[in-house]
């Protein structure tokens, strides 16, 4: 009696163990059933909401295609019309080219028609010479070098030219003062303001490409060799060459870094903080502005995070107040050009 009831405890607890087994993976099995359900249910509420975005997508590209066909189809339709136009006009371009090159130089022509001529012949060299000849005017030069160039029968290979044929003297340093100004009157003169960056004229790929050259070989020489001895760029110089890289679209081509310490080193000039938002630099540019307006005043944590245009416009501020003060403790009364 005592054995059978021993045998029955057995089975009942072994029956409990098992069922308390079966339980557990019962239990287990609804966890993982709920997981799956939990993760199957995310996945196809993530391929919802990717299916809904890309049919968002698919519509705004087949909006944006129909745009662009419909551009295209004006510009195609537009060529035979701005074909003709550019040819006549380059015939008048040419016919002026050559009536200049056939008449004689007379010493009586005035500054405007004196630029036009050597611009329509194409005379890089003359037209540099005759820039530097009349740097006491100019105030009238600046007025007047903008439509001469428009007379040239190819602008950026004229302006071209005179940089390669400035480069060339900085190598020799020959009269680099004198030349330097005038490029840079030839540059500004390529680029009026405004119409510089992603909205500025167009180039051909054969101009990028020189241009690119050009800007390559002045690179090399501020960089300079493995001993150093790189050209150092003064303020004008560097504005022009940042002007060349907005001006034919070169920012890719030769990364940030290049022209964004240019833009630190003379963020006081009015041209290079106008070409640094030409250049798009960003949010990047406040911290190396901040470190600037810190360096000229000496405390961090007096000034408040400002936006990128508000950098440019302290520091411009801070450097003028700068060269006042610098003044003032020389004694010196100067009018306020000598500021700016």
């Amino acid at each position: 009696m005592g054995t059978e009831l021993v045998v029955t405890t057995n089975r009942v607890q072994k029956f409990f163990g098992d069922l308390d087994e079966q339980r557990a993976i019962l239990s287990t099995s609804t966890k993982l059933f709920t997981t799956l359900s939990d993760h199957f249910d995310s996945l196809q509420k993530s391929i919802s909401e990717k299916s809904h975005s890309l049919e968002s997508k698919i519509q705004s590209l087949e909006s944006r295609t129909r745009e662009n066909s419909h551009s295209l189809d004006h510009r195609e339709a537009s060529i035979p019309e701005r074909g003709s136009s550019a040819a006549a006009r380059t015939e008048e371009q040419k016919a002026a080219a050559l009536a200049e090159v056939d008449k004689k130089t007379s010493g009586d022509l005035d500054l405007p028609e004196t630029l036009k001529s050597f611009c329509r012949k194409m005379d890089s060299q003359g037209l540099v010479k005759f820039i530097v000849s009349k740097r006491k005017e100019s105030i009238s030069l600046k007025a007047e070098i903008v439509q001469a160039i428009a007379e040239a029968v190819d602008p950026p290979r004229l302006v071209l030219d005179a940089l390669s044929e400035f480069l060339d003297s900085k190598a020799k340093k020959l009269g680099v003062t004198d030349k330097r100004w005038a490029c840079g009157l030839l540059v500004q003169a390529l680029f009026p303001e405004g119409k510089a960056g992603p909205k500025g004229p167009e180039f051909s790929r054969s101009m990028v490409e020189r241009a690119a050259g050009i800007v390559d070989t002045w690179k090399a020489h501020m960089d300079g060799d493995s001993n150093g001895g790189g050209w150092t760029l003064g303020a004008a110089e560097a504005v022009m060459f940042v002007q060349m890289l907005v001006g034919f679209r070169l920012k890719e081509k030769f990364g940030e870094e290049v022209f964004r310490k240019l833009v630190m080193e003379h963020a006081a000039r009015r041209d290079m903080a106008k070409l640094a938002g030409a250049l798009e630099l960003g949010e990047k540019m406040g911290e190396d502005l901040s470190f600037v307006v810190v360096s000229l005043f000496g405390a961090a944590s007096i000034f408040p995070r400002f936006s990128s245009w508000q950098y440019f416009l302290l520091v411009l501020a801070c450097s003028t107040i700068q060269k006042v003060l610098y003044y003032v403790e020389k004694g010196e009364v100067l009018s306020l050009t000598t500021y700016q």
